[in-house]
């Protein structure tokens, strides 16, 4: 079973993580590089012990995904500011962690058509859950989407199961 975690930033839960890690093992891990949930803050570089899990779980077979170079929306950028943070934080998230990153997972599903061709061009794929393609096409009113749908965990109440973990083991 492959999960996603969403959210990884330089002020993630690395214990709830590990906890988590524990009942799924391989993951698709969206990382932000720089800031917190807010968009604010320091890079994940910052983070010796995240970096350290997310290293294990790369060698471990888990797939790092792209979320941003801070957790905003990138539609309200335009589309050279856009382009530039992509570019940016793809190429500081690749480094830090030894890794290619092949896939973007927009912050809230939103992205425009230009932003999906401009990653298509760099070998990077988007991904959307299906839930949210058909607002997410009609809000962006996108021509001809190209997405790989997939399906993830978050439903799950994540503070519910962590305790559930936690008091089980």
């Amino acid at each position: 079973m492959i999960y996603r975690s969403d959210d990884i930033t330089v002020d993630t839960d690395v214990h709830k993580l590990r906890l988590l890690d524990e009942v799924f093992g391989k993951e698709l891990l969206a990382v932000v590089y720089k800031g917190g949930i807010d968009g604010q803050g320091d890079t994940i570089n910052e983070n010796s012990e995240l970096l350290r899990f997310l290293k294990d779980k790369i060698k471990q077979g888990s797939e790092i995904a792209l979320h941003g170079y801070s957790h905003t929306d990138i539609t309200l950028k335009t589309l050279p500011e856009a382009i530039w943070e992509l570019i940016q934080a793809k190429k500081e998230i690749e480094s830090l962690l030894e890794v290619k990153i092949r896939y973007y997972i927009p912050f809230q599903h939103k992205i425009t058509q230009e932003i999906i061709d401009y990653l298509k061009v760099i070998g990077i794929e988007t991904l959307c859950d299906g839930q949210d393609l058909v607002q997410l096409m009609k809000d962006n009113q996108l021509p001809n989407p190209e997405f790989t749908l997939y399906y993830h965990w978050w439903e799950v109440d994540y503070n519910n199961l962590v305790n559930f973990i936690e008091r089980t083991r």
